[in-house]
């Protein structure tokens, strides 16, 4: 059957009409990706939270630790973090000297376990043995320094971090949590310490009202950061849970966090734009790197898919849980 020749140009014409939508819409659509792309390529990325966790254990297995006890407070620890995708760090005692502190927001850890004696005035013990002729140039350019000696140690005494100097580190701290184990560490009206910290960008910090005990001090980090890490309690969710348990010495001692409006975030917040950067850095590298200079990162690869599951997984409401 023969089609007339108004018929075939008519259809030739809505063809024509359809093709040049499609291809349209197909450059509209290439046009505001590309937007969006040099948008996202050229932003200059933040310094965003970092899983990177540290355990800086000044006390290590001296009084009134034991061996047995660091170690169990170590491995448990560790494996709280791993398994919320963290790279655990662990520096010992020894290592826990003045020019460590000096540097200590230079390492990129997004999470730090201050495992340190603290005095009544909230500055650090270090592990360094006080000398008066050290530091002195440190001393001089507001790296304030103290001395303080222990009741079951009273004629030794050591270097102590003070809130002046975490305010001089080098660097800054990429929106970390730090959990500050020693005793009054974070008192109600003694909150310079945590002022210093948040002050050189840490988000949280979580530190105990007065004296504890250092094992009372070991349980309740290890259920803070698995009630934070692996239940997705809010920061005030997980110091309530902490809280609930007496210290067994009897010390009063509670803990405690600042800022007070920080007590609603979870870490899968803070997650999620550690998320976006590692996305927004493997994007940049693909597309400005050669390609015979771009290498793939396998850690960061696996920690884009552990950090994305885990935020999906525990940020999905849980239905039908119930308590029993």
């Amino acid at each position: 059957m023969k089609m007339d020749k108004k018929q075939v140009s008519e259809d030739k014409k809505r063809f024509s009409h359809q093709k040049l939508m499609l291809l349209s819409t197909a450059l509209v659509t290439v046009v505001i990706s590309g937007l969006l792309l040099s948008q996202l390529l050229m932003q200059a990325p933040e310094v965003e939270f970092s899983y990177d966790a540290a355990i800086i254990d000044q006390v290590g297995d001296s009084l009134p630790s034991s061996p047995e006890r660091a170690q169990e407070f170590n491995e448990t620890i560790s494996d709280h973090l791993r398994q919320a995708g963290f790279n655990v760090y662990y520096h010992n005692s020894k290592a826990i000297t003045v020019d460590f502190f000096k540097g200590l927001a230079e390492y990129n850890y997004g999470l730090i376990i201050l495992r340190c004696h603290s005095a009544r005035n909230t500055d650090f013990f270090t592990s360094e043995l006080f000398e008066y002729d050290r530091y002195n140039s440190e001393r001089a350019n507001g790296w304030i320094l103290n001395k303080g000696n222990y009741s079951w140690e009273p004629d030794n005494f050591y270097f102590t971090i003070t809130s002046e100097f975490v305010e001089n580190m080098e660097g800054l701290f990429p929106k970390s949590i730090i959990i500050a184990m020693g005793c009054w560490s974070l008192q109600s009206d003694s909150q310079e310490m945590a002022k210093a910290f948040i002050k050189k960008g840490a988000e949280a910090y979580i530190g105990w009202t007065d004296a504890i005990s250092m094992s009372h001090s070991d349980d309740s980090t290890i259920r803070f950061v698995q009630s934070l890490l692996l239940s997705n309690q809010t920061i005030h969710e997980a110091v309530i849970e902490c809280n609930k348990f007496q210290d067994p010495w009897g010390w009063s001692g509670e803990f405690s966090f600042y800022p007070s409006e920080i007590g609603n975030s979870r870490l899968s917040s803070l997650t999620a734009n550690a998320v976006l950067n590692i996305f927004r850095n493997s994007i940049q590298a693909f597309f400005i790197q050669k390609k015979k200079d771009l290498v793939f990162d396998v850690r960061a690869t696996r920690q884009l898919f552990v950090s994305l599951g885990y935020y999906i997984v525990k940020t999905v409401p849980e239905h039908g849980s119930r308590e029993s």
